[in-house]
């Protein structure tokens, strides 16, 4: 079995009065909250019973309130968990305590996931190994980039580069616990982009390219989708024609801790 963590916790500074009065993944993206979009698709790629946690922290009532409905209307495997830390530490805490491998996506990226999880899994499946996915259609300034040969990550770098054959990772992670003991083993844990890093230069780390349109949610106009994105990254909610049925039942973990 496998699990996933959905990032939802961000200040979100670039998104101006939106961010401070609103969690930026329940920004509208073609009329539908981003995180729902999001969830709606991650559920869809990932195999029951595996539990599907938000982590939350800035503004995380705003996800509270909202993990009821898709519940109900998504998936019974959703639940909202606050971080017990910031960063890292909230992460590898939450991590530690759900089925490995553990796949993690942001909360502001929106991608038709179904095409993505399911190949992370498969590679993992393959020889064990963590999974970064990539793209080479850019949608962002500052960010990690990477570069691969096959399926196999051979340099990672902090910052963005546009040279021919490097990759932009789209914040989807599969990690493992050779990630996690590392997260854990300095004197503070480090962030699972930075234990992937640390992995790379063994040869440690798979890589699966994604080569589908995606979105990057940093400020406000990037919620204005043109109409010719709009069936990739916003397709028909599935209970738009018919009822979804619940997955399996979860407990539901206290909001202020992570489950024990």
């Amino acid at each position: 079995m496998t699990s996933a963590i959905v990032l939802c916790g961000g200040l979100g500074t670039r998104m101006g009065k939106t961010g401070i009065h609103e969690q930026k993944v329940m920004s509208k993206v073609c009329g539908t909250p981003l995180l729902e979009l999001i969830l709606t698709q991650v559920c869809a790629s990932v195999p029951a019973p595996a539990p599907v946690v938000l982590l939350t922290g800035h503004r995380g009532a705003d996800v509270a309130a909202a993990v009821p409905d898709w519940h109900r209307r998504v998936d019974a495997r959703i639940e909202g968990v606050s971080e017990c830390a910031p960063g890292a530490v909230g992460v590898l805490h939450l991590a530690e305590r759900l089925p490995a491998p553990v796949l993690i996506v942001a909360g502001n990226v929106l991608l038709p996931y179904t095409r993505l999880l399911p190949h992370m899994l498969e590679q993992w499946s393959t020889d064990g190994r963590p999974v970064t996915a990539g793209s080479r259609q850019w949608r962002t300034e500052g960010h990690h980039t990477v570069n691969a040969q096959d399926t196999t990550v051979t340099s990672w770098h902090r910052l963005p580069h546009r040279e021919s054959g490097r990759y932009e990772v789209v914040d989807s992670y599969l990690i493992t616990s050779q990630v996690l003991s590392l997260m854990r083993a300095g004197s503070e844990p480090i962030s699972h982009t930075r234990a992937l890093a640390a992995l790379v230069p063994h040869g440690a780390v798979a890589f699966r390219e994604f080569t589908g349109d995606w979105l990057h949610v940093q400020t406000p106009a990037d919620l204005a989708v043109a109409p010719s994105r709009k069936d990739i990254l916003c397709p028909p909610l599935p209970w738009s024609s018919s009822p979804v049925p619940p997955g399996p039942e979860r407990p539901t973990w206290p909001a202020s801790s992570p489950p024990a």
